[in-house]
C-alpha cells in the first residue's frame, strides 16, 4: 500500500513524500532520495530588468531561480549540498523519527555530520585529553587498543581526533592505517552504519582512493552485499591497478551465484590493464564453471 504526502519544510519548500507498506513490520525504513516535487513552487527570485516581457525574445527568457535579486521568503536560501543534507535531516528526525537506511553521496555527507548521540556523548578513556595537543601517534595507539578490547564508539572518537591532526608530520599513513582497522573492525560486528562515516569522511579529507583504502572499502560494501556499490567504487579508483579490489569485488559476486556479474567484472579488469594474479583465477573459473562455459 502506497500513501503520498507532503509536509511544510521551508517557506514555499514543501517536501513531498510517500510511504509504503512492508511486510516485515521490524524492518527499518528506507529512505531514496529524490529531488523532483520538492523545489520550491514560487520563484526565489524576482528580475529587476527594466527590459518589459514583450521585448524579451525567447531565447533570452529569464530561466527560474536567475532573477537579479532574492524574494524575501528566499534571502537565507541558498542551493548548495547543505541545503539537501538539511532536507533529509529534517525528513529523518521529523517525519520518520527511528533509525532509517540512506544511500547516496547527500547520505554519506549526512553520515559524517551526524555521529550517534550515545557515541557522541562517550568520554574517551585511556589517557587522552581531547582539549590537549596529542601526539598522532598516541592517538593511533588509544585507536588501536579500543579496537582490540571491542570499543568501537571510543575507537571511532579516536579517528575523529586523528583525522583533526592529519596535517601534522607522520600522520597520514596513522589514519590510513585507522581508517582500514575500524573498517574491518566495523565488518566483524556487522556494525554498516559506522563504517559508512569513516567512508563519508575519507571522501571528505581526500582519502577516499588512496591505495591502502579502496581495497577495505570494497571488502566493506561487499561483506554487507552491496555489490554494486563495491563495483561502482572499484571502478571508480580508476588510479589503483592493483588487483585485490578486484579479486574482492570477483569473489563477493561468486558467494552470491551471481556469475554473469563476475564474469563481467574480470573482463572489465583486464579491460583497464589490470593484471591478473593467483587470487584471481579460482573465482573466476568457479564462474565460468557455473555457467557451463569454456
Amino acid at each position: 500500500m502506497r500513501v503520498k504526502t507532503r509536509c511544510e519544510w521551508k517557506p514555499n519548500l514543501t517536501v513531498h513524500y510517500e510511504k509504503s507498506g512492508c511486510e516485515n513490520v521490524e524492518a527499518p525504513a528506507v529512505l531514496l532520495l529524490g529531488v523532483g516535487l520538492s523545489l520550491p513552487t514560487q520563484d526565489p527570485t524576482t528580475t529587476t530588468s527594466s527590459v518589459t516581457s514583450t521585448s524579451v525574445s525567447e531565447d533570452n527568457e529569464s530561466f527560474w531561480g536567475f532573477g537579479d535579486e532574492a524574494q524575501p521568503w528566499a534571502d537565507q536560501l541558498v542551493y548548495s549540498l547543505d541545503l539537501w543534507r538539511e532536507k533529509v535531516q529534517y525528513i529523518v528526525e521529523e517525519v520518520i523519527g527511528e533509525p532509517v537506511y540512506i544511500w547516496g553521496y547527500v547520505a554519506l555527507y549526512f553520515a559524517a555530520t551526524h555521529v550517534p548521540k550515545s557515541w557522541k556523548q562517550q568520554p574517551l578513556r585511556h589517557n587522552i585529553d581531547e582539549t590537549s595537543v596529542v601526539l598522532p601517534v598516541a592517538l593511533f595507539k588509544s585507536l588501536r587498543h579500543f579496537i582490540s578490547q571491542g570499543r568501537l564508539s571510543e575507537g571511532f572518537r579516536a579517528f575523529s581526533l586523528l583525522l583533526g591532526r592529519r596535517h601534522q608530520s607522520g600522520s597520514h599513513e596513522l589514519v590510513l592505517q585507522s581508517a582500514a582497522s575500524l573498517l574491518s573492525t566495523f565488518v566483524e560486528f556487522n556494525e554498516f552504519l559506522p563504517g559508512q562515516q569513516i567512508h563519508a569522511h575519507c571522501i571528505s579529507s581526500g582519502l577516499e582512493f588512496d591505495h591502502v583504502l579502496v581495497s577495505k572499502l570494497v571488502t566493506f560494501y561487499s561483506a554487507f552485499n552491496l555489490l554494486h556499490e563495491a563495483q561502482t567504487f572499484t571502478e571508480r579508483s580508476g588510479g589503483v591497478f592493483h588487483p585485490l579490489p578486484w579479486n574482492v569485488l570477483i569473489g563477493s559476486y561468486v558467494r552470491n551465484k551471481r556469475f554473469v556479474e563476475a564474469v563481467s567484472a574480470y573482463k572489465r579488469m583486464v579491460s583497464k590493464g589490470i593484471k591478473p594474479d593467483a587470487f584471481t583465477y579460482p573465482s573466476v573459473l568457479k564462474a565460468c564453471g557455473a555457467l557451463l562455459w569454456i
